[in-house]
């Protein structure tokens, strides 16, 4: 189908990019599950949560030094498709597995910012232009509460 306004598609061909729609949320939402539950998702996480040090992973380390920020906290084993998605299910503020009472913002920063702890980790998330994701495991919140 070529893209064409709405308002001049039929019912039927309404119906069916609806359809299309609902199918390919449904499609995320089941690779999202399996990933979740998945090997790989379980090792990026243990690496963060097992390390004796200190030890975090942000979104601009990644973007510009992928291989060397994979190799600091023991992600040589990731794709980037398995970093993206990793990211996406940890900082996520509304996921129902998000730590009761957890989720709080810094209201003397300039820009918006929320914090929380997920599935035993810390994220941070600032809101500007685009979204900034640093998570951390608790060794890390330890060394930033006390700067």
């Amino acid at each position: 189908m070529t893209a064409r306004p709405l308002q001049t598609l039929s019912a039927e061909q309404l119906q069916a990019v609806a359809a299309s729609f609902v199918e390919n949320m449904r499609a995320k939402a089941r690779e999202r599950e399996a990933f979740a539950q998945g090997e790989t998702f379980a090792r990026m996480r243990a690496a963060l949560l097992e390390a004796a040090m200190p030890m975090a992973v942000d979104e601009e380390s990644l973007a510009y030094y992928p291989q060397q920020t994979k190799a600091r906290v023991g992600w040589e084993f990731a794709s980037e498709a398995d970093v993206r998605l990793f990211i996406d299910i940890v900082a996520d503020p509304q996921a129902p597995t998000v730590e009761p009472g957890s989720l709080s913002s810094d209201a003397d920063c300039p820009f918006s910012n929320c914090s929380f702890r997920h599935l035993g980790l810390n994220v941070w998330m600032m809101f500007g232009q685009g979204t900034a994701v640093s998570i951390y495991n608790d060794a890390a919140r330890d060394e930033r509460e006390a700067d």
